[in-house]
């Protein structure tokens, strides 16, 4: 009877060892050489920084009201002026930055989620499952999201986690589409037809062999919807449709929008603070993509 060798295991498990943290090296080092990507990289994290320890840096309480100082000038108490009910517009602003990036994840990392999901299945069984997921993909993505946006939460209460989950479950059909054309196109491959001979299950197949090699396109993607998911719920708020407590840049912008004659910075600074960025995610989507797949470049 047969042994397995166990020398031979472990050099094969060293080799691929070495080319993965070969690949992520070399992925690093492209990545640097986009400076913009690099810069851009760098202003979200120093935007992460103050959103984390917003609560000790801001100098008033975001909710708190101050008798007697509406629509005060900038100024060493208010950095950026106070709004119509009085209140610190800077706290605001601080507080903000992490309803903001809480909704750019949390919704962009459902709706790739459940597109890697449908998106998977569909591509690698194909057939009466792929017609029906790509049926209800076409329905989604033919309604206006806006109007779709727009029914939900005018349905449910609106919250934080409900605006959230709005713009997660109705975003994910084009990351599905995405991830489905990826599948279709690896599962033919020939690593597939060697570990379907071996007698791998579906699962494994899926989540070992198939999976791993549509990261690149699902980390550049990801990227690109946290930007279009802050975008998504700047534009509700602007239309009264955002959280107010605490309040997001896009509900800053709303606020400030009936004072632009003689308060204009209650809108352009939240508005310049969404503008760069959704910029760096997409600089940073850029570099990803340059570096995941330098032959696209």
């Amino acid at each position: 009877m047969a042994t397995a060798n166990p020398q031979a295991t472990t050099t094969t498990y060293t080799g691929m060892r070495e080319k993965e943290d070969t690949f992520w090296s070399l992925t690093w080092y492209r990545f640097r050489r986009h400076k913009l990507a690099m810069f851009f990289t760098g202003v979200l994290l120093l935007l992460y920084f103050i959103a984390l320890i917003a609560p000790y840096i801001a100098p008033h309480d975001p909710m708190a009201i101050h008798v007697g100082g509406r629509f005060e000038p900038m100024s060493r108490e208010f950095p950026a002026g106070t709004d119509r009910l009085g209140r610190d517009i800077y706290s605001r602003l601080l507080h903000g930055a992490r309803i903001s990036q809480a909704v750019g994840f949390v919704a962009a990392g459902l709706a790739m989620s459940l597109g890697t999901f449908f998106g998977a299945v569909a591509g690698y069984f194909g057939g009466v499952i792929d017609e029906v997921v790509m049926r209800i993909c076409e329905v989604m993505m033919a309604i206006p999201t806006i109007f779709l946006l727009l029914t939900v939460v005018a349905l449910f209460e609106r919250s934080l986690l409900n605006i959230m989950l709005v713009i997660g479950l109705t975003t994910w059909p084009s990351a599905a589409r995405l991830v489905r054309g990826q599948f279709l196109s690896l599962r033919e491959m020939d690593y597939v037809e060697a570990a379907r001979s071996v007698g791998a299950r579906n699962s494994r197949i899926v989540t070992q062999h198939i999976l791993p090699n549509c990261m690149a396109p699902i980390i550049v993607s990801t990227t690109l919807r946290v930007g279009g998911a802050m975008l998504i719920e700047s534009g509700l708020a602007f239309i009264g449709l955002g959280v107010t407590d605490p309040p997001s840049w896009g509900t800053l912008m709303e606020a400030g929008r009936h004072t632009l004659r003689f308060a204009p910075h209650m809108t352009y600074i939240p508005g310049l603070l969404i503008f760069f960025t959704v910029l760096a995610y997409n600089y940073i989507g850029d570099g990803l993509r340059d570096a995941l797949d330098p032959k696209l470049k």
